[in-house]
């Protein structure tokens, strides 16, 4: 996996650097967790840590995990950050075996890793999350980024993140298990707007590496999503799968191994794009010995541009 020095980032040919999570320093921590010895009646110092993290999180602060994690933070326990572009939130270390929601404003979750995956997520109450980052974690359990309340999800980015789910042969069923799932919940009138998912490895999953879906209305709702430097192997469908969506970028990334299974319902692919994804760029992509290289296809009266 590419891990350029992130105060020499520079981002993939055709993609735009995002404005923040790239070089955003955490400082001091000012609350620590270590579930195996704390409290939440604990002040959350480093000798009296808690044992959750508040799932409220004020404008800088920084949460330091210790050890394995397995409280859960799917609603009603979502972790809503109120940071700012001058005082973010940090989540910082820590083996989660549940994971949960993240949603709000200006927060990075680092340097972490678990079965558990995350979904990034407009909040409970339906307003918008804007600048969520995470970035150098290695996860089983793969991330989301979804509008699911009709609410607007802006400036998200992976960065560094490495996914294995665990997809062994071709003759397992297909569950549409991605390593990364960008879509906006059917039956919603969410948006989502500027998405990155650079530097990361997306490999052994079962579903596609990363797929980009907007469902009915996606070109109009998703995008622009940018996804550079990715790279996987042997994924169940492809490395990159892009469906209804507008202005997607897929720039320098390199796939292999990706092979049909047993009935063909999935082709494996390095890239494939269907369901009509509006704008579409592939920009210097590498990709090996897979069943087929790129796949552009259609069906009924959808079109492509």
């Amino acid at each position: 996996m590419n891990t350029p020095s992130a105060l020499a980032f520079v981002p993939p040919l055709g993609i735009p650097a995002p404005t923040f999570g790239i070089t955003d320093g955490a400082p001091a921590p000012t609350v620590y967790v270590n579930e195996a010895i704390g409290n939440d009646a604990n002040p959350g110092t480093e000798t009296r840590p808690r044992r959750t993290i508040p799932t409220q999180l004020a404008a800088g602060t920084v949460v330091s995990v210790t050890g394995t994690y397995t409280t859960g933070h799917g609603s009603p326990a979502t972790i809503e950050a109120h940071g700012t572009a001058t005082a973010p939130v940090f989540i910082v270390g820590g083996t989660f075996t549940k994971g949960g929601e993240l949603t709000g404003s200006y927060l990075i979750v680092e340097k972490g890793n678990g079965a558990g995956g995350w979904a990034i997520l407009d909040t409970r109450d339906g307003r918008p999350s804007d600048h969520l980052v995470i970035r150098d974690y290695d996860s089983q359990g793969g991330f989301n980024i979804a509008s699911w309340r009709n609410a607007t999800l802006s400036d998200i980015v992976l960065l560094r993140v490495t996914v294995n789910l665990g997809y062994t042969n071709q003759r397992e069923t297909d569950g549409d298990w991605h390593g990364v799932n960008i879509g906006i919940n059917t039956g919603t009138t969410g948006k989502l707007e500027r998405i990155w998912v650079l530097d990361s490895n997306l490999s052994d999953c079962r579903g596609d590496g990363v797929q980009v879906n907007g469902v009915q209305g996606g070109q109009l709702n998703l995008g622009p999503v940018y996804l550079g430097r990715l790279t996987g192997v042997h994924n169940r469908q492809t490395g990159v799968g892009i469906k209804q969506s507008h202005d997607v970028v897929v720039s320098e990334c390199t796939f292999s191994k990706m092979r049909p299974d047993i009935d063909y319902t999935n082709p494996g692919a390095g890239i494939a794009a269907q369901y009509w994804p509006a704008r579409l760029a592939l920009i210097g992509n590498t990709i090996t010995d897979s069943e087929n290289g790129i796949i552009i296809a259609s069906y009924a009266a959808e079109a492509m541009s």
